[in-house]
């Protein structure tokens, strides 16, 4: 398990987590590829998520700098 040191860890760990699902949804939300579309609805939750959590992280992050 990773131990974040700081918000400003999280945002980032999350920014890489909604680049990963950007990257799933591309290869998989359509053409031959494309998965179910529980699964890519699924995901795309995920990626509305993590984005919150990066925004959230970062504000806190700003907010301890000050």
């Amino acid at each position: 398990m990773t131990d974040f040191a700081s918000y400003s860890d999280m945002a980032d760990e999350a920014d890489r987590y909604c680049v990963e699902l950007r990257g799933w949804l591309d290869t998989f939300s359509s053409g031959p590829k494309k998965w179910p579309d529980h699964n890519i609805a699924n995901k795309r939750r995920r990626l509305a998520w993590a984005e919150k959590i990066a925004e959230l992280c970062r504000r806190a992050a700003q907010r301890d700098a000050a």
